[in-house]
């Protein structure tokens, strides 16, 4: 048994082990019900199917252990044996300060989580150091321990902002990698058996502009914007506050800007690369200059 700090055993008491947590790397989806659809005006729709509450969502961990052999062992008849933990819910126990957050920055990482083994892939000896095992899972999370996040602190000039443009998350930091426009004009250009072309052009206030946001965060801000993104935004139109010279919905909008915008994803990823380091991105489609 290993002296790490995370436990999991079947839910109500049964088998329980101690094992060592992932690696870095490890990722959390976040699946969201929203219908999202592109409308005949080129804008798109957004439908959320649970009502603007957060109980309908769905949270993932993915990543890889790596373990002992008599930790595997244990691990192994938890995860196969029907007198242990097999297609059981299970929970995960973390003690304050593990510094291990299954399922995002906004969920901490102390508590029980409730959880089922939804996938689990045995990758064998890791061959040094010798009797070592690779083993991938995925957790699906059915509930959370409560959790008190730290306080904020700013990083950066840019901003999110309710749908009248007054910024509700400010001081993030800008992306330092960031290309993601994608514009899709509003016509359609056809051609006829003999070659020629046809044209049909449904206006330019139907062109889309679309962005993919990538942001590296520290765990602090990254539980703000999710926690605004998931609680407050959802379906709901919103604003990017861009700072001077982003230009980040191309250079015929401007360098910088309030722009209204909404979510056209309904999955965020969550990338935990390192301590205190989160990344993920924010896909939105531009509506109007406010």
């Amino acid at each position: 048994m290993s002296t790490n700090t995370i436990t999991i055993g079947v839910k109500g008491g049964g088998t329980t082990i101690f094992i060592d947590p992932p690696e870095f790397g490890y990722t959390t989806d976040i699946m969201l019900p929203l219908f999202i659809s592109r409308n005949s005006d080129g804008h798109y729709g957004v439908w959320d199917d649970g009502e603007g509450a957060e109980t309908f969502d769905i949270y993932k961990f993915r990543g890889n252990l790596f373990l002992s052999a008599a930790d595997m062992d244990e691990l192994d008849d938890l995860v196969k044996s029907t007198s242990s933990g097999r297609a059981a819910e299970l929970t995960l126990t973390l003690s304050a300060g593990s510094g291990f957050f299954p399922f995002g920055p906004a969920k901490g990482d102390a508590g029980d989580f409730d959880i089922f083994v939804t996938d689990y892939i045995p990758k064998g000896t890791i061959g040094h150091p010798a009797d070592h095992f690779n083993v991938e899972m995925e957790w699906t999370a059915q509930s959370f321990p409560a959790y008190t996040p730290p306080a904020d602190a700013g990083t950066g000039s840019l901003a999110i902002g309710n749908s009248a443009g007054v910024s509700q998350v400010a001081n993030i930091r800008f992306p330092q990698d960031y290309t993601g426009l994608e514009y899709k004009p509003n016509f359609n250009i056809a051609l006829t058996s003999d070659g020629d072309g046809k044209a049909a052009d449904y206006g330019e206030s139907g062109d889309s502009h679309n962005i993919t946001i990538p942001l590296t965060l520290q765990q602090a801000k990254a539980n703000t914007v999710l926690s605004h993104i998931i609680g407050t935004v959802r379906a709901n139109d919103f604003s990017i506050i861009a700072p001077a010279n982003s230009y980040m919905f191309g250079r015929g909008l401007g360098g910088n800007g309030t722009y209204k915008v909404n979510l056209i994803d309904n999955r965020i990823s969550i990338l935990h690369e390192e301590h205190n380091v989160y990344s993920f991105n924010l896909s939105v489609n531009y509506i109007e200059t406010l």
